[in-house]
């Protein structure tokens, strides 16, 4: 990463008027102000990938489901499904919880209103959020933990990389691009 690129580029921006600031919220994700607004990105963000359905050799459709109500594609089911497991229950956030997670527990963070996981990939995403909590109990860090000691990293987005990549959901990805 070029931090110095990256913080001309960010005073660029700044001085366009028409790059007006963005909270970057929007409905599926925390508020701004959300105290698990940091734990819910990690948990959710690694569960970024597998949205379609395909026949063994090619694609066929995108993944939809119900929450609420509402029938969500792909991603946008992710941020929903977990923002909803979030509200029911904070704990869900705690590290030494996620570690003790059933394969029915983590079914039911995943699950439509039908009670159903359209997840096609269901059981990587299990394995992943086994490695995730793993990896973060022997570093003996909570997300928070890990975004305060990157910002005060002189080059923070680089320190983000080195620790993510020893993270499960993250270190899989040789080109970071989850991180």
């Amino acid at each position: 990463m070029d931090e110095d690129r990256i913080r001309t580029v960010g005073a660029f921006l700044k001085t366009l008027p028409e790059c007006v600031p963005s909270d970057w919220t929007f409905d599926g994700l925390p508020g701004v102000g959300d105290p698990y607004a940091i734990d819910f990105f990690f948990l959710a963000v690694k569960h970024q990938y597998g949205f379609w359905l395909d026949d063994g050799e090619k694609y066929e459709s995108p993944m939809f489901g119900v929450i609420d109500g509402r029938r969500l594609k792909g991603s946008d089911f992710i941020w929903h499904a977990i923002l909803r497991s979030g509200r029911r229950n904070h704990d869900i956030y705690n590290i030494e919880r996620q570690s003790t997670l059933s394969r029915s527990q983590i079914f039911d963070t995943f699950a439509d209103d039908e009670g159903q996981c359209p997840l096609p990939m269901f059981e990587t995403h299990c394995r992943i959020w086994k490695s995730y909590s793993r990896d973060l109990l022997q570093l003996n860090r909570t997300p928070r933990q890990i975004v305060e000691s990157c910002r005060a990293d002189p080059n923070p987005v680089s320190a983000l990389l080195r620790i993510l990549a020893s993270v499960g959901g993250y270190k899989e990805d040789p080109l970071a691009k989850k991180a």
